[in-house]
């Protein structure tokens, strides 16, 4: 493993490492952006993982299995984290599609036995906050 492969997995450690702690606090704003850092880090590991050609040195293997049981580790919390985010976002999108529902129903015209319009009851209020 050179030391262009080293830094490039280092660096991808650290980017999934900002995401996990993005996600892990709820802020989805710095997790996107930490997505995108991650992103930018896996394809410059990819890259320099193509150029390494010559076989890895005895003195680098230890250093190399370290780095790939870190990654490993981020990688499977990133993965709980995100879907976990997931989860929330998809919770939060039914709240509103319920309340959307309901606002819809509200606002249908009603008949009465007769065939005549029923006074719609007043719509009760909605508040929606998001925090971004």
């Amino acid at each position: 493993m050179t030391d262009d492969v080293v830094a490039a997995a280092m660096r991808l450690a650290d980017a999934i490492a900002a995401e996990n702690a993005a996600l892990a606090g709820f802020d989805l704003p710095a997790a996107i952006a930490a997505g995108a850092g991650k992103q930018r880090a896996a394809e410059a590991f990819e890259a320099a993982l193509r150029t390494q050609t010559a076989p890895m040195e005895p003195s680098r293997r230890q250093r190399a299995e370290t780095i790939g049981r870190r990654l490993a580790l981020l990688a499977t919390e990133n993965r709980r984290l995100l879907e976990r985010a997931i989860t929330a976002q998809r919770r939060v999108m039914q709240i509103i599609a319920r309340a959307g529902r309901r606002e819809l129903a509200a606002r249908t015209t009603r008949y009465g036995a007769y065939g005549a319009p029923i006074a719609a009851a007043r719509p009760r209020p909605i508040a929606i906050s998001a925090r971004a």
